[in-house]
């Protein structure tokens, strides 16, 4: 699997006691390929009892 801008990904929030959710808005450094990948991520305002929209 392969992270792309635009993914939406969600994971278990322990503070939450829920599901939350992010979305990758980009990857940095671009422009750097023999550097490690880092990603900026955008938190969405979605909370759930389960990993699935």
């Amino acid at each position: 699997m392969t992270i792309q801008p635009g993914d939406v990904y969600s994971f278990w929030d322990e503070q939450l006691g829920a599901y939350a959710a992010c979305q990758i808005t980009h990857m940095l450094p671009e422009d750097k390929p023999n550097q490690p990948d880092s990603y900026a991520v955008l938190t969405l305002h979605w909370t759930g009892s389960n990993g699935s929209g």
